[in-house]
Order: structure tokens, then sequence, then C-alpha cells
């Protein structure tokens, strides 16, 4: 009681009062307030603002949410700073174009400010000095060949280096990450430095790693940290790489351009660099902000928007065209039309290229490559909808919410090119494509970007059949969040292609059948399943369908470009991939086709076995049959230990376990059938899968003695049985342990063959412990052995899921005066059509 009477005695005080009285005072300043006219918002906390009610993973979703709830135009707190969201194609039109003035400042004091000095182009405020460095910056660009053929030579010079590399990994899968990011960075480079690098350069490895290890930290939390808590900047944490990379690119940079200012000649540029500093000289350090340190700044700001957008961009788009086979083949027949026998591609080709066009653009979209926009602020108090914001107000426009509105957007979250075709089959833009922004804030680069796309994408599409590598996982099209949004890691096989050199376009028509005919209507032997899309990636890598004007996807084959035209104003009305509900769009059928119901036997067989092993034991111990795994063996004279076989001894229980071995053993037998003809196609020695086979016969056969013949109805038959599924069932895990490695089959090998040695230790371990503890009667430790030796064992046939996604289904109709398959002929044919499939 003297001490509750002394905490009430502290709690009372005047000291302690106007402690909490201070504390809510601070707390009450701290919160955030929206002055009146600002833009609504949901309720923010002291110090952090909303930024718990965003998710640091990817908070377009949250976002979405809050702007159904408070309109197009919110505001939201990161920590103390006020934001006005922009959301959907009014708002942002409405700021950035209407009132482009109002909305063409930067945020400052955010670290990509203080990593820059707030002297690079990007991020400068908007004023003369921006001005001035953007229209030296167009002027220059334009000089040195954008939209030039110039320019064309530069990127299909790179780009033959990319074909070059993807020749030499042919059939191959490739991780196309490195080899895109260099040859963007490279192209830029030859513009910025005049120069280009060996993509296994040390300084364009450097540079390309900088570039990738900032935007890691810029797209995650610790950058948010940085600008929301101004209080955590001078501690060691990760965002303090930021600043060493950008310190080491810069004293790079600076280096060429000293090295540039030794070897130039007046009058005759090489570069960007070049062109800056005979700049500098003319107009002289008085009435320019022309500057040696904002041209360090310029070339990196440039350097990096020119690389990762770009390059992610065109990962994009390979990873699309390789999900989607109509669409590359579509791309294809339209390239094949055009070019011809040309040797390269021309940027004015695309006006004849709609097609084409409309793919690339479609891939923009989804590829929403800056989700938020690069970030603006307000240049002096205005109004926007009918809020008023101040000036210097952060504001951040939505851009996804634009690029997959509803209203602007037939089908939103689908892939689907038809977006940018009218009825005639003629290329066009809508409005809501912002995937470049708008207004004076524009992207600088928007020209050369859309040159690189439509240059390398068409003559890798010339060149190339893009296709998943054999047993790949179904591609995630999901990209990772951040500033600059990239896809994520994947790998694919291109495969060169082979030209119809003999025939010309013109020369070919199309029957209805779908078969290609000369001028003199003799059909030339086009495969069936080159018109009937069941072409598979197998064939593709087999050379059997590699002509570049055949049809590996679509229903029909199309050989003129009013064929083509046809074709789109009549069926593109409709998806022409099969619809399948998901985060983005359609899901052709060679994807579709990954997973197998066969998958879930597997599985369900351990679990249900399991299930039922465990309600023999609970049943046999509520009955006071058996001594609980959790306590310890009394002796002879007490209740039996709790070995599996005493557990299913006596009735109820008994009768569970009988039923649960007999099924066990029939499922068990059923998935051993289907293991070896999943294996026998692949098997160059025969005798270990049927071994294999064998093994598990029996040992299902043990597990029907064990069920049927308990310890009281015949002690020694049940013991035969007991010996032939451990046995043999042990002999089993390792016979398809060394097959799984051995074989590889679709690459699980290598996923599945590890664990399954170690699940094979595990049960051989299990079952010699459990021999010999029970030669030294130790009972409990034995039994509780015996029981992991059983559930080792049922993981180890759960583990066939891996392999047995693979198996299909084939429902075949047929007439009624065909006689009906027999047994044994529909076996060989599942056994063909297995074999097909590995």
């Amino acid at each position: 009681m003297a001490v509750w009477g002394n905490v009430a005695n502290v709690l009372g005080s005047p000291v302690f009062l106007g402690l909490c009285a201070a504390l809510l005072a601070l707390l009450l300043l701290a919160t955030p307030r929206r002055c009146p006219g600002f833009p609504p918002g949901p309720p923010a906390l002291p110090l952090l603002g909303n930024l718990l009610q965003l998710s640091m993973k990817d908070p377009m979703p949250d976002l979405e949410k809050i702007a159904h709830r408070y309109g197009n135009v919110y505001s939201l707190f990161l920590g103390r700073r006020p934001v006005v969201m922009l959301h959907g194609l009014l708002a942002v039109r409405e700021a950035l174009v209407t009132r482009a003035a109002d909305f063409a400042g930067r945020p400052q004091g955010l670290m990509v400010n203080h990593v820059t000095d707030s002297k690079g182009l990007i991020m400068a405020d908007y004023g003369s000095v921006w001005k001035e460095h953007r229209r030296f910056a167009l002027n220059t660009m334009r000089n040195f060949g954008l939209g030039k053929v110039t320019m064309e030579q530069r990127i299909l010079g790179e780009t033959a280096f990319i074909c070059s590399h993807l020749e030499k990994h042919c059939g191959a899968p490739v991780n196309p990450q490195e080899l895109i990011h260099s040859a963007a960075s490279n192209i830029i480079c030859s513009i910025l430095f005049g120069a280009r690098y060996e993509y296994e350069d040390e300084v364009l490895t450097f540079i390309i790693n900088s570039f990738k290890e900032n935007a890691e930290v810029a797209n995650g939390a610790w950058a948010v940290i940085y600008d929301t808590l101004p209080w955590l900047r001078r501690l060691p944490l990760p965002f303090q790489k930021v600043f060493r990379n950008y310190d080491a690119l810069k004293k790079l940079t600076r280096g060429i351009v000293a090295e540039h200012k030794l070897t130039r000649t007046l009058g005759e540029p090489r570069d960007v660099i070049d062109c800056y500093l005979e700049e500098m000289e003319k107009r002289g350090s008085v009435s320019s902000s022309l500057e040696e340190e904002r041209l360090v700044m310029l070339l990196l700001d440039l350097h990096f928007a020119g690389t990762d957008t770009s390059s992610n961009t065109l990962l994009t788009a390979l990873l699309y065209l390789t999900t989607y086979r109509d669409a590359q083949v579509l791309c294809q027949q339209e390239i094949d039309a055009v070019l011809g026998e040309r040797p390269h591609v021309s940027y004015d080709d695309r006006h004849q290229m709609p097609f084409v066009m409309a793919t690339i653009h479609e891939i923009q979209r989804l590829a929403n490559i800056a989700p938020l926009g690069v970030f603006h602020a307000t240049t002096r108090g205005t109004t926007l909808m009918g809020y008023h914001i101040p000036q210097g107000t952060l504001v951040i426009t939505n851009l996804t919410s634009v690029l997959f509105e509803e209203s602007q957007w037939e089908h939103p979250r689908d892939f689907y090119p038809t977006h940018f075709l009218n009825s005639r089959g003629q290329f066009v833009k809508p409005e809501a494509f912002l995937a470049f922004s708008a207004g004076p804030r524009v992207c600088l680069g928007e020209a050369l970007a859309r040159m690189e796309l439509f240059l390398i994408l068409v003559t890798l599409l010339r060149q190339f059949q893009f296709v998943w590598p054999k047993g790949s996982s179904k591609p995630d099209l999901r990209p990772v969040f951040g500033g600059i949004q990239a896809p994520k890691p994947y790998h694919l096989e291109a495969h060169p292609r082979q030209y119809l050199k003999d025939t010309t376009c013109s020369e070919m028509v199309q029957d209805r059948r779908g078969e290609l005919r000369d001028g003199a209507g003799q059909a030339r032997g086009v495969p069936r399943w080159c018109r009937t899309g069941e072409e598979s990636s197998e064939m593709v890598q087999a050379g059997k369908c590699r002509t570049g004007k055949e049809s590996a996807g679509a229903t029909t084959v199309i050989h003129t470009r009013g064929a083509l035209f046809r074709r789109l104003n009549i069926h593109w009305q409709i998806p022409f991939f099969q619809r399948k509900a998901s985060v983005r769009g359609w899901i052709p059928e060679e994807t579709m086709r990954k997973c197998s119901p066969w998958t879930f036997l597997p599985i369900m067989f351990s679990l249900f076995t399991a299930a039922g092993l465990w309600v023999v034991y609970f049943i046999a111990v509520e009955d006071e049959k058996i001594t609980p795994l959790s306590s310890e063996y009394k002796g002879s004279g007490h209740k039996p230990p709790p070995y599996i076989s005493i557990a299913g001894n006596s009735p109820p229980a008994s009768c569970v376990f009988s039923q649960v071995m007999n099924m066990a053993a029939f499922v068990g037998f059923i998935l051993g059938v289907l293991r070896y003809l999943q294996l026998k196609p692949r098997m160059l020695k025969p005798w270990m899968n049927m071994g294999s086979l064998v093994a598990l016969s029996l040992a299902c056969f043990g597990m029907t003695l064990v069920g049927n013949f308990q310890l009281t109805n015949d002690e020694e038959l049940h013991n035969v049985g007991t010996s032939m599924t451990f046995g043999l069932g042990t002999l089993f895990c390792w016979v398809q342990s060394v097959i799984t490695v051995k074989v590889n089959l679709r690459n699980e090998g290598r996923r599945a063959g590890i664990p399954r040695f170690l699940l094979s230790g595990a049960v051989t371990i299990c079952m010699l412990l459990y021999f010999l503890l029970m030669a030294q009667r130790l009972h409990m430790h034995a039994a509780r052995t015996q029981w992991a030796l059983v559930m080792f064992f049922l993981t180890f046939l759960a583990s066939f899921a891996v392999e047995f996604r693979h198996y299909h289904f084939e429902i075949v109709c047929t007439d009624d005066q065909d006689p009906p398959l027999s047994l044994s002929e529909t076996f060989s044919e599942v056994s063909e059509y297995q074999s097909d499939q590995l």
C-alpha cells in the first residue's frame, strides 16, 4: 500500500502534470495541419506524417485508395513536408500544361538535391540557369544528329554489338540485363564523351554499377528517411553510399573533361563536352551560368537519364514480346514486309509500321518507367481544380494513374496494342499517353529514347526469335517499384531467324487455310503447327520454324501489308490472345500450360497420409492404448510405447489405420508409375528407372501388409511388411535422388536434387537409429525416430510436385465409328505425349 501511495503522489504532483502537458503540446505542435483551401487528405501523425499509411515496397495501391476517397487532387505529409498528389489525366494535364509555369519548379532539400548540389539539369529549379542549360542541351543534341542519319548510325552500330553477343549465345539462356544496360550507356556515351567502351571495360562497368546502386537506395526506404527525418542525415546509414558513388562519378567525369580540354580543336566539336567548353569561352564567365562544375553535373544527369530509362524499357519490351509470342510474330511480319531485302532499318520506316509502333508504345505504357514522374514544385501560389496551393509546395504527378486510367484506355491492365491503332489500322497516340510527362519539364531525351526503342527492337526482332528457356517458370510481368521502375531479372533464348530471300512479299498470297502459296498458287509447305498456334519453344530451338515470314503463334499466316491491315481491322476488336484474369493482361497458351493438376497429387498424398497416421495416434492416446510421444515409457507393466504399428493395433484406431495404409499404398503405386513414365523417354539406362519403380511397388505392397495384418493377428507377416516398407522405401529414395541429378528434368534437378539427397540421408539415419534403439530397448526414442522416418519419407514423395507440374491432360474427341482405344494404346499415347513435352 505504501508503494501505491508513493506512485499516486508522483502522478499527482505538479511536476509530472506539467511534463505531461508539455509533451502533449509538443505533439500537437508537431502534428502537421492543412491550410484553408489546401487539398484534403488522410489525417497525419506527429513527426511521421502519412508515412505509415504507405507501403515502402509499393505505395501505388495505397495512393489509389486515397485518391478514391479524397479525389483526384489530395494531399499527404511526408514527415512535416506537405505534398500535393495529382491523380488522373485531368488533374495532371491542368497542372503540367494549362498551368505549366506555376508547376515547373523542382523541390529543394531532398537527397537528390544534396547529391547534385542543385547544379544538375533534371533537379535544377525553374529559372534562368535551368532555361540556359536546357536550351544548350537541346541544341547540342540536335546538332549531333538527334533525329538525323548520324544518330541512326550510332544506334545501329551499337545494336550490331548486341546482335553479335546474342549470336555467340544462340540457343542458350541469356540474362539480357547487363547487355542492354551497357548498350544504352554506350549510346549516350558516344554523344556526351565521343567514346565507346567495350562491355567488359572497367569504366563502363563502374558507371553502370554506380547508377544501379544509387537507384536501389533512391527507390527504397532510406531515401524517404533521408528526406523526412533530417536529423538522421549525418549518421553512417546506407544512403551515404549514394554520396560516395556520386563523388567517384564526379571525379571520373572531371578527368574526362580535363582530357577533352587538352585534346579538343576549336571549331571542331566532337561531343557535348567540346560544345559546352566552346560555349563557355564564347559567352565568358560574366553573362553566362555555364561553368565547369555545372558541366560535370549536366553530363551525369544526361548519362543516368539516358541509360536507365531506355535500358529498362528495352528489357520490358523483350519480356512482353517473349511472353506474348503472337505480338512478336505480327511485328516480325510487318518488319519483313516493309524492309524486304534492305540491310538496315531507318527511323523513317516507323511511318510504315503502325503495328510495331503501337506495340512499342503499349510496352512503354505498361512498363510505366517513371510511375510518379519527376517531382515538381510550385513556382508561386496558384490554384488547381479549386484548391489553393502555396509557393514551393512539393507536387507529385501520379503518371501511373494516367497510363492505367479506366476512362482513357479500353483495357488498362492488359497488353493490348490496339490502344494505339484506329479502326483503319493506323497508328495514333492517345492524349493519356504521358510516359515522358508533359509541359516544359517534359523528358529531355524523349526523341532519343523513341529512336533507340524503334531501331533496336526492329533490328532484334528482324534477326531473332525470342523464347523462354525450357523448364522456365511463368514470367513475372510486375516491375520492381522505384523512381525508375525496372523489370525483375529474367533469362531468355534468342534463336536466329532465316529469311525467305528467294521470294518477295508481293509474290505471296494467302488462302483461307493459311497455307503459304506463291503467285502460281503452288503451296510452299508451311508446317501445320506454324499456322495453328501449336508451335513450341522446342521446335523453334530445333530449327523447324525459323522462317522470318511464317506465323509461329497467330491463327493464320500473313505476308503482305494489306493482309496484315485486313487482319487488324477485322480481328483486333477482340484480343487474339487467350484471356486470363491476371494483374497484367493476357497469358498465352504456352504459359498457361506451365502448371498441371498432377502437381497436387504428391502433395495431397503426403498430407492425407500424414494426417491419417496422426489421427490413428491421437485415437490410440485418447483410448490410453499407447504412451504419448511427449511422455516417458515406464516399463512393460504400463501402456506400450507409441510405435505406429502399436497405435493402429486395436479398434477403433485399427480400422482407420488399415484404410490409411491401403489408400497410401494405392496412391503411392500410382505416383511411382507416373514418375516412371515421366522419366522413361529421358533415361539412357532404363534399369535405374525400372528398379526404382519395382522398389516403390514392393514398398507399397509392404504398406498393405502392415495395414491389414496387425501385430495381434499376424506379427511375423506384419514385421515383413514393415521391413519391406522401410528398406525398399529407403532404396527408392536414394535411386530417385541419383536420377534427379543425372536426368535434370527441365533443369529441375538443380532445384530438387540436393534436398532429395538430404531427405534420403535423413530417412537412412532414422531407419538405422530405429533398429539400433529397438535393440537397446530404448523404446520411446525408437518410436519417435520411427515417426520422424515416416514424415521424412512422405516429404520426399511430396517433392515430386516439382516435376509433376509438367504433366498435362489431353482430351480427344472422336467419331462414334472409331474403335475405342485399348488400355495399352492409351498408355502408349501418354508416353509419346510426355516424350514430346519433355
